[in-house]
């Protein structure tokens, strides 16, 4: 990882300020409080967001409603560009909006999901995603009087914290793991052994219903003989009452038949008494009909012409009607002529002048159209009394008509009683023939149904006492069922026993089956506790021994290595607890009586040993190449200060980011960022 670039905004004594980082060996120089440490803190807050111990109070510019970190770094040859911004609240200060870009794509993201993301880019563990991130304060940047502290902080203490930073906690936590691991083992083989205790039980209850079963089995073969030979008994009986079923069903034709033909005989004989009666009642009629029409002389000839005739006079009639009609018509047509020709002659009589042209009408006019007048009224009262006379001959002839109808009509109705007399005479002829072709058929009928009567009497006198040999059979068939019934339920009884046999002892091999698989489980679990229990734990102390003691000693000459670099007269080591221990002349002296230099070479010494020790167990995180140092020289002499020269070659660092208001360290780098405070604000 390599710093890059700084934006910041109304943070702490900063309004606006923008600071790039280049590669190698920089330097943040300025007085005391002129916003150095500052600039650190923006850059821990652009990537992990507030930290406890450092929060958004002290953080945001006092008067500020919000402030911004924006910081672009690269990872891996990858350029990635944080933003993350404080808002000020009712009652606190709080992260506001949070974005990301990296390749190109900016995205808006939480705060958490941030953080998640730089863990993830830096190969930190997930882990300081609700922790503050000590690998980054104990590997990249620690401000110079929390190194201080670690040293002076009781045994406990700072082991549990170099055991989280070195990731050797992992081996306690493996081992209390493992120990809650086996407890929960022992519970599990504890509750298995319970469930398996009646295994053998269960073994010997399963024998034993084998063996019932099987002699179950042999009672099953014994009474399926005996339904067979029950069931070939009933075969033959059935076929028996089946072939005396099918002769009783013959039989029951038979009688059907001779019942069906005794009964139409018996009708056909009363069929033909009746119509003997009717032909003797119908002989009768025809008799007296035909001497009461001799007596009346009726010809049906005579009849019918007197009927015609009547018709023929009716249309005459109603001829003479028409005629009569259109005559008073046309007289009535002439009269209205001649009254409206005499009111025209009238008119013109006693007109003076023409109502037309106003000029006098003289009176040879008049005249004139009088005489022309009265000519054609009397040409219309010669027509008017040639239709009267017509009228008259119409009229004469029409009484002429309806005196020859009435005698016709006389006629008539006498001929009427006659004529239905001698219809029903014809009917009765006819009927008369039905009735005796009828009885001829029947008699025939009757000869027919007798002949068949007389065979079905035959045929049923051949079957003989079938309805007792029936009912023989008929019991015979009902015994055997009521065996095979008997030997079905006995079988049945059997088969259930067996039934439920099946299902208890298919039961109980499940229920042993799982219970083996329980008890093999149970042992399964019993060697993994005792492996765990007996072999891994150990084995895991002595790993984290073996780690921490690899640990210390690499620590130990690492900070022997760098403390020499900075004091003189004085050799250093790390005991047992990782607590420098200072010696001159082969006596040790106690931290507390360091002078401040002392104290902080030896703060030094420990920071870059813990660097270097951590960079080397987890090589996989991507800060290795990044280091800032705040304050590295706080009490140092001027010739520790030169000493630093030596240490600062010796790291062999991509980029070294050291705070300092040491002017002489500007000779130790390659860049210098000058900052200074003008008024409350910090400029660079």
């Amino acid at each position: 990882m390599r710093l890059k670039k700084i934006e910041i905004q109304n943070i702490r004594s900063y309004e606006n300020a923008e600071l790039e980082f280049p590669e190698g060996k920089v330097l943040l120089s300025g007085d005391i409080g002129s916003g150095k440490s500052s600039i650190l803190l923006a850059v821990e807050f652009a990537l992990f967001g507030l930290q406890r111990g450092v929060g958004g109070s002290s953080l945001l510019r006092n008067g500020s409603s919000k402030g911004k970190v924006r910081l672009n770094f690269d990872v891996d040859g990858k350029d990635v560009v944080v933003e993350r911004i404080l808002k000020r609240g009712k009652d606190s200060i709080t992260q506001d909006s949070c974005s990301i870009e990296s390749d190109g794509r900016k995205e808006d993201i939480s705060n958490i999901e941030l953080k998640s993301k730089i863990l993830s880019m830096l190969n930190y563990p997930q882990e300081f995603l609700t922790k503050n991130p000590i690998l980054y304060r104990y590997t990249v940047y620690t401000p110079q009087e929390e190194m201080k502290a670690i040293l002076i902080e009781d045994v406990e203490t700072r082991l549990n914290t170099l055991r989280r930073v070195f990731g050797i906690d992992r081996y306690k936590r493996i081992i209390s793991n493992s120990e809650n691991f086996a407890i929960s083992l022992r519970e599990r083989i504890r509750e298995k052994d319970g469930k398996v205790y009646d295994l053998e039980d269960k073994k010997h209850e399963l024998f034993n219903k084998s063996e019932e079963s099987k002699k179950i089995k042999v009672d099953i073969v014994s009474t399926k003989l005996m339904l067979d030979d029950v069931r070939k008994v009933l075969g033959e009986r059935n076929e028996m009452v089946k072939e005396i079923e099918d002769k009783s069903r013959e039989l029951s034709k038979l009688k059907i038949d001779f019942s069906g033909i005794s009964s139409e005989l018996k009708m056909k004989k009363e069929q033909k008494e009746i119509s003997a009666r009717e032909i003797s009642e119908l002989i009768k009629k025809i008799e007296d009909i035909e001497k009461k029409l001799s007596e009346k002389n009726f010809d049906i000839s005579v009849a019918e012409k007197i009927s015609s005739e009547l018709l023929r006079k009716e249309s005459e009639l109603k001829e003479h009607d028409k005629q009569y009609l259109e005559v008073n018509k046309m007289i009535y047509a002439n009269e209205m002529n001649k009254s409206r020709m005499k009111k025209i002659t009238d008119d013109i009589f006693i007109l003076t002048n023409c109502p037309t042209c106003m000029q006098n009408v003289n009176p040879d006019h008049k005249g004139h159209i009088k005489q022309k007048n009265d000519n054609e009224i009397s040409a219309i009262e010669a027509e008017i009394k040639k239709l009267s006379e017509r009228k008259m001959d119409i009229e004469k002839n029409r009484e002429r008509i309806s005196l020859e109808m009435q005698k016709l009509r006389q006629d008539d109705r006498d001929m009427i009683s006659l004529k239905i007399e001698f219809k029903g005479l014809e009917e009765k002829k006819l009927n008369k023939k039905r009735f005796e072709e009828n009885s001829k058929i029947i008699e025939d009928r009757i000869y027919i149904l007798e002949s068949q009567k007389f065979e079905l009497e035959k045929k049923i006198s051949e079957f003989g006492d079938m309805d007792k040999r029936y009912l023989i059979a008929r019991n015979m068939l009902d015994e055997a069922k009521n065996e095979e019934k008997r030997i079905e339920v006995m079988n049945g009884r059997i088969e259930k026993q067996l039934e439920e046999n099946s299902l208890v002892t298919g039961k109980l091999k499940k229920e042993i089956e799982t219970k083996e698989k329980i008890k093999s489980d149970g042992l399964h679990l019993k060697k993994l506790e005792n492996w765990i229990s007996v072999n891994f734990i150990s084995t895991i102390e002595k790993i984290e021994k073996e780690v921490m003691s690899k640990v210390h000693s690499e620590f130990s000459e690492l900070f022997g290595k760098w403390f020499s670099m900075l004091v003189d007269g004085l050799s250093a080591r790390i005991n047992e607890e990782f607590t420098p221990t200072i010696e001159q002349n082969g006596f040790e002296i106690d931290y507390k009586f360091l002078s401040g230099g002392e104290r902080t070479a030896a703060a030094l010494a420990y920071r870059l040993a813990l660097n270097q020790v951590i960079n080397g167990l987890m090589s996989e995180i991507k800060t290795r190449d990044l280091l800032i140092l705040d304050e590295p020289t706080d009490g140092f002499s001027q010739e520790q200060i030169d000493k630093l020269r030596n240490v600062f070659d010796e790291l062999k660092i991509a980029q070294l980011i050291l705070v300092s208001h040491e002017q002489k360290i500007e000779s130790f780098v390659e860049k210098v960022i000058r900052l200074r405070k003008e008024g409350a604000t910090s400029v660079s």
